[in-house]
C-alpha cells in the first residue's frame, strides 16, 4: 500500500501526516491511496499507472467526483483501509495521437477527457470525421470535448453535454461554444475513432489537453479506445447515483 498525497493541499498533508503512522505501507501491494482532489487523481493516474495497480481516493478537494468521501471518523477510515473494505472497477480510458505544426507528435491517455480548444482570440474552424464519416467539413467553434461517462460530469457538463453514469461504455462528444454549424453533443459507441484537423492552424491556433497535459499548437487529433482500463477502488458504501444528484445534478 502507497500514499500518494497533494502537498499543496493542506488537508491532503494532514490526513497523510494521520494515514502514514498507522497504515502499513510497505511490501508488493498494489494499492495507491491517493490523498487530494480529482485534478490529482488523475495526475496520480498518469505518474503510477500500471495494469495491476489500483487508486483508491480519499477527497481532500471540493467536488471529488472521482473519490470516496472522508468519513468522520478517521479511525473508520483507519479501519476500512485495513480490513480492504472496498470494491475494484474497472474504467475505460480514451486515447489521442496529435500532430503539431512542427512536424511533432504526442501520445497521451485520459480517463477522464480530451479536448481541442482555441490559443487565440479567433474560433477554430474543424473538420470533423467519425469513423471515417465526415461530420462537419468546417465548424466553427472554441473547440470539442470527448470524454469518457467517468469524465463526462466534468468539462463535458460544463460545455452541455450530457451527464452519464460512470457504468457507462460511452464516448460523448461536446462542441465548446459553436457557431456555425450549431452541432449538438452526441453519445458515441466507446470504441469509435475520432479525427479532428484544425483548418488555418497558423491563425486559428489550437492546443489538445488529454487530462489536464497540454499538447500546444495541434494541427491534427485522433482518438480511440486505450485497450489498457483503470482500476479505481470504492468503499462499499459508494453509490454512484447519489454521487451524480449530490455533487453535480443538484448543486
Amino acid at each position: 500500500m502507497k500514499i500518494l498525497y497533494d502537498e499543496e493541499n493542506t488537508k491532503a498533508a494532514s490526513l497523510h501526516g494521520f494515514l502514514a503512522g498507522r497504515l502499513n505501507i510497505e511490501g508488493d501491494d498494489q494499492v495507491n491511496i491517493v490523498l487530494g482532489g480529482d485534478g490529482f487523481m488523475l495526475r496520480s493516474v498518469r505518474e503510477h499507472y500500471s495494469p495491476d495497480a489500483v487508486f483508491l481516493g480519499i477527497n481532500c478537494g471540493s467536488v471529488g467526483f472521482l473519490l470516496n468521501n472522508l468519513p468522520q471518523d478517521l479511525e473508520e477510515l483507519v479501519r476500512r483501509l485495513q480490513s480492504k473494505s472496498y470494491s475494484v472497477q474497472s474504467f475505460p480510458r480514451i486515447r489521442t495521437h496529435a500532430e503539431g505544426l512542427d512536424g511533432q507528435t504526442w501520445e497521451a491517455a485520459a480517463i477522464n477527457d480530451i479536448y481541442l480548444e482555441r490559443m487565440v482570440p479567433q474560433a477554430n474552424h474543424l473538420r470533423i470525421v467519425i469513423n471515417e464519416i465526415t461530420v462537419v467539413e468546417k465548424m466553427v467553434c472554441d473547440g470539442m470535448v470527448f470524454a469518457t461517462a467517468l469524465g463526462s460530469t466534468a468539462y463535458n457538463f460544463s460545455a452541455a453535454g450530457p451527464a452519464c453514469h460512470p457504468s457507462l461504455k460511452v464516448l460523448c462528444a461536446t462542441p465548446i461554444c459553436p457557431h456555425t454549424p450549431r452541432l449538438h453533443p452526441a453519445v458515441l459507441p466507446l470504441d469509435s475513432t475520432i479525427q479532428l484537423e484544425v483548418l488555418d492552424p497558423l491563425k486559428r491556433r489550437a492546443q489538445a489537453v488529454a487530462d489536464g497535459v497540454v499538447f500546444p499548437n495541434v494541427l491534427r487529433l485522433t482518438i480511440t479506445l486505450d485497450p489498457r482500463e483503470v482500476k479505481l477502488a470504492y468503499f462499499e458504501d459508494h453509490d454512484y447515483t447519489a454521487q451524480m444528484i449530490e455533487k453535480v445534478l443538484a448543486v
